[in-house]
């Protein structure tokens, strides 16, 4: 699929909160030593488009956003996080949901470096809603 190159919204401030559905999968969650856990890099990385599909917290509820997956966890990230790193918060047109984004690295970061940047934003992120299997 072809798509043309993604540009940062600029409308969406770097204080902004987006919203990040986590996979109830083994491979998107990391446990910690004190049995805390956060999401891993896998959950910031996507290997077919390298996009990692997101949502402006405050143009949407977390109602909306969990609807169709209430098993998944929810985490925060600041907008400004991402760009820090040299991503991109970039619209998405082609979706009716007018909240979503997609935040794309640099065409240049591949491997080892774009999945180190990933674990800079899991490790950023802030649950909001455990997954299924990690809820008390």
């Amino acid at each position: 699929m072809f798509m043309s190159p993604r540009s940062d919204d600029k409308s969406i401030a770097d204080e902004e909160l987006l919203w990040r559905r986590i996979c109830d999968v083994p491979q998107w969650i990391k446990k910690l030593e004190d049995g805390e856990i956060k999401p891993s890099s896998a959950a910031f990385l996507d290997n077919f488009t390298n996009e990692v599909s997101v949502n402006v917290a405050s143009l949407t509820t977390q109602e909306k956003v969990m609807e169709k997956y209430p098993d998944m966890g929810l985490v925060s990230i600041k907008a400004g996080m991402p760009r820090s790193i040299g991503h991109i918060i970039a619209a998405t047109p082609e979706i009716e949901d007018t909240s979503h984004r997609v935040i794309c690295p640099p065409p240049d970061i591949k491997g080892s470096k774009r999945k180190s940047l990933a674990r800079r934003m899991a490790e950023e992120s802030k649950w909001i809603l455990y997954p299924k299997t990690h809820r008390n």
